[in-house]
């Protein structure tokens, strides 16, 4: 983050105009970072981060800004962009394409202790778990063939023997696209100043615009070459030991992504140093910059050629069962957020229904019972079948005295026995004792009192136990959650 688009009171003022995040009461600039422009902005309402993009079009970013507000959704802690008025992300202020995100509490960590390192290491893991459900494509911007052209650019510049190095690697990566490794959405720039926490609570990740489709091992090895790493440029081993066995309590790895791990490791650490070196060479001019040294990251490169032991991953053996559990919990989340996205879109035509309504009335005074009453079934169809995804997503109002507090065990222990004694019991009685009374509303194919209305008063009264149901899979899909987070062993800093 930087400044390199100036912003001026008014224009700030007349920008905040377009949400509704009150008034400005004050903004000050962001100096660390790369890329883009940035601002602490504070309202009447809360404190934000403003972002003028310098070099990512308009249509590119929403990508950037729909992948964010998904991972929050999905209870991921990160920044959510804040919506316009229109119900869009996105805006421009003084030329540049520019959006608004909720400022997290904490601070970015310049040491951070082998418990912060396992907290991102699992952190990772469940946001690319997360991110298999997304179907948006974007080519990492930063991949083989910009470090192919990024290098040959820098050559000029170098000294004989890091030009001799950069060579080498180049040409030992020359087959990088063709691993075949898992791949998916990724932050692909989550270096220790990319998470705030307050102590050892993650609060959130920020600056996803660096997101991209590229191999999980990438993502892994970006991070661990910043969060791990010593002066020499070597990882040190209990830090590296407790991200990567934290991630893989979550997420354990293929053979594959074993077997190619030192070559993604490396050429993370190839792609930040010729992209520093071209910062270093070519800055960008700016109100305020920030140019990262080039010189540690060729230490690390240095180090990941020259000792390949001190990057070495074992897998984590875990129970044979968790696999299956695993696809039984997918295949229930998957099945409720189908449901809930399809009859999200009902929102929508209620807004328009209620309007065509309101127009008929007030202005030819006409009215409609079947388009009133067509209002209370999209409502109860929204409410009812969208209750399990809101579930999953921990949606609902949850009052949380010690539970934040817990560690994810903990709250494991807590979710299963909620689940079990609560959820379980509350689901089976509403389906039961609603079977009777939806059942005589079929017998006499009950219809609506009002003369014009929706004759399908049988069909609303099917949505209590279709809710139920719904609800009661999920409840299962959460006890399942819970108990696979249980069986993993216990992430080791040794």
């Amino acid at each position: 983050m930087s400044v390199y688009t100036a912003v001026e009171h008014a224009q700030l003022v007349e920008f905040l105009s377009r949400y509704s995040v009150g008034t400005l009461v004050s903004f000050q600039g962001i100096e660390s970072g790369i890329e883009n422009t940035n601002y602490f902005v504070t309202t009447t309402e809360g404190k934000f981060v403003l972002t003028l993009f310098e070099e990512l079009s308009a249509e590119e970013l929403p990508y950037f800004l729909d992948i964010m507000a998904f991972f929050s959704a999905q209870g991921i802690p990160s920044a959510d962009p804040i919506t316009l008025k229109n119900g869009d992300y996105l805006s421009t202020l003084n030329g540049k394409p520019a959006a608004l995100v909720i400022k997290l509490n904490g601070t970015d960590v310049e040491n951070p202790t082998v418990e912060q390192c396992a907290t991102m290491g699992a952190t990772m893991a469940k946001l690319h778990l997360a991110s298999q459900q997304l179907t948006l494509q974007r080519e990492n911007r930063r991949n083989a063939a910009w470090r192919q052209q990024t290098g040959e650019l820098m050559l000029p510049h170098l000294d004989k023997q890091s030009a001799e190095l950069l060579r080498d690697e180049l040409d030992f990566q020359s087959n990088y696209t063709s691993l075949a490794l898992p791949s998916s959405v990724i932050h692909a720039d989550l270096f220790k100043d990319n998470a705030l926490f307050s102590g050892e609570q993650l609060e959130g990740v920020i600056d996803f615009y660096y997101a991209c489709n590229d191999y999980l091992m990438y993502d892994i090895a970006v991070a661990v070459n910043d969060w791990c790493i010593e002066e020499n440029g070597l990882l040190d081993k209990s830090k590296f030991n407790s991200f990567i066995q934290a991630y893989q309590a979550i997420r354990p790895f293929t053979d594959a992504e074993i077997e190619h791990w030192p070559t993604v490791i490396r050429a993370a650490a190839l792609r930040f140093w010729l992209s520093r070196l071209k910062d270093f060479h070519f800055p960008k001019e700016g109100e305020m910059t920030h140019i990262k040294d080039p010189k540690m990251m060729r230490k690390v490169l240095l180090s990941r050629r020259e000792q390949p032991e001190n990057y070495r991953i074992n897998y984590i053996r875990l129970p044979l069962v968790l696999p299956m559990l695993s696809k039984i919990i997918n295949s229930i989340d998957s099945f409720n957020q189908a449901i809930s996205n399809t009859v999200s879109w009902l929102t929508v035509l209620m807004v328009f229904t209620m309007f065509f309504i309101v127009l008929l009335r007030y202005a030819f005074n006409i009215g409609s019972i079947l388009a009133q009453e067509s209002i209370t079934y999209m409502h109860g169809l929204i409410f009812m079948l969208a209750i399990a995804h809101t579930l999953k997503i921990n949606g609902h109002v949850r009052v949380d005295i010690f539970y934040q507090r817990w560690g994810e065990k903990g709250q494991a222990v807590v979710n299963l026995i909620g689940s079990i004694c609560l959820l379980l019991p509350v689901c089976i009685f509403i389906a039961y004792i609603s079977s009777e009374y939806v059942a005589a509303s079929w017998a006499i194919q009950e219809g609506s009192r009002e003369a014009g209305g929706l004759d399908a008063v049988f069909l609303l009264k099917s949505l209590i136990p279709a809710a139920a149901v719904l609800l009661l899979l999920q409840g299962i899909a959460e006890i399942l959650r819970a108990v696979c987070v249980l069986m993993r062993p216990t992430v080791s800093t040794n």
